[in-house]
């Protein structure tokens, strides 16, 4: 979540709630399909077969879902604007694709690239 102050100041706030939120972003409404935030989700999270990474700390999780903030913040989409949210969980897991910084991004985002590849690294103790 992102609160603005009352002097017009961005604050990032409940990032550690990580554990809370994954259950509820996995679960499903009753017309069937997929619900919550997902697209912000670190892949140990999405990925059923990797329960023992889960443990790691909340803020490697965090991280990933933060370099996800920032490509939204740049460029006024969420993450795999294309994709279904079943789609997603696929691409993100089984396909190992991270969110892509578009051709025509402003400067500071392209600038950001490296970063955010490392906010986004399917191994949780190689992000920052």
């Amino acid at each position: 979540n992102i609160l603005i102050s009352d002097g017009g100041q961005a604050c990032l706030a409940d990032f550690g709630l990580a554990l809370a939120v994954e259950s509820q972003a996995l679960s499903t409404s009753s017309a069937g399909s997929t619900r919550g935030t997902l697209r912000w989700l670190a892949p140990e999270i999405l990925d059923s077969s990797r329960k023992a990474e889960r443990q790691t700390s909340l803020t490697k999780r965090d991280i990933y879902a933060f370099g996800c903030t920032i490509l939204e913040i740049y460029t006024g989409s969420r993450p795999f604007p294309h994709l279904q949210d079943v789609e997603v969980i696929h691409s993100v897991v089984t396909k190992r694709e991270r969110p892509e910084i578009p051709t025509n991004a402003v400067t500071e985002l392209k600038d950001l690239h490296p970063l955010l590849k490392c906010c986004w690294h399917n191994n949780p103790r190689q992000r920052p």
